[in-house]
């Protein structure tokens, strides 16, 4: 039961730290500085600058019908732990962020921030065997409908329809060369993070006695 608990804290930390780097990296640097974002986080960025509808609330009426298809075709406990992280960013993303300063500065420096936080905020939610929805549910969806496509032509395809879309509602082609920027940084943090944690060396051993080497191993490792 405690080794639940602790897990459970643990996760939630994981969670709010990852929420609260993306929320700041998609509201107070590329929203504010009107930069395109990709996936269900760039339709909500275009919903809300027509319309006024907070991201947050609108990730969640997006992610609504995701997630119930998620439940039966991913697995009851990835999806809650999904369904709690992205209601962890509505809250961040629509009551949080707005507190905290925007940057105004660099536009250069600005997409390369959004990429940074976002980047770094996925990661450690991924880190926990967690997800805040929106584009991981419909590649997942999608690669367990048609496992022969690959995750990374997905993702390049979606990516590019909202930002075309971004395009032709605004017209402005700089901004989308600054989200095509966030975009690289995310993918770049992203990896890094994720890889760079995990990481290990490999070493081959070539021997007579591979019981007795694997017993020296066990010690040394204790």
């Amino acid at each position: 039961m405690n080794k639940n608990l602790n897990r459970i804290a643990v996760d939630c930390l994981y969670e709010l730290a990852g929420c609260a780097l993306f929320a700041a990296g998609a509201y107070n640097v590329a929203l504010m500085a009107e930069f395109p974002l990709t996936g269900v986080a760039g339709i909500t960025m275009i919903i809300y600058r027509l319309f006024g509808i907070k991201m947050g609330i609108m990730n969640l009426i997006i992610n609504i019908p995701l997630m119930i298809i998620g439940i039966f075709k991913i697995g009851k406990r990835f999806m809650l732990k999904t369904i709690r992280c992205t209601l962890i960013l509505t809250v961040m993303m629509d009551y949080l962020a707005p507190m905290f300063p925007v940057y105004s500065g660099e536009k250069l420096v600005a997409a390369l921030l959004s990429g940074v936080l976002c980047g770094a905020g996925s990661a450690l939610v991924f880190m926990r065997g967690s997800s805040t929805g929106g584009m991981d549910l419909v590649l997942i969806l999608i690669q367990k409908k048609f496992p022969y496509i690959n995750s990374g032509t997905i993702s390049i395809v979606l990516g590019g329809v909202v930002l075309a879309a971004t395009y032709f509602i605004f017209g402005n082609f700089d901004a989308i060369i600054y989200g095509i920027i966030i975009e690289f940084v995310y993918s770049v943090v992203l990896d890094r993070i994720m890889l760079g944690l995990n990481k290990g060396n490999v070493a081959m051993i070539v021997t007579n006695d591979g019981m007795r080497i694997c017993d020296l191993i066990d010690e040394i490792c204790e």
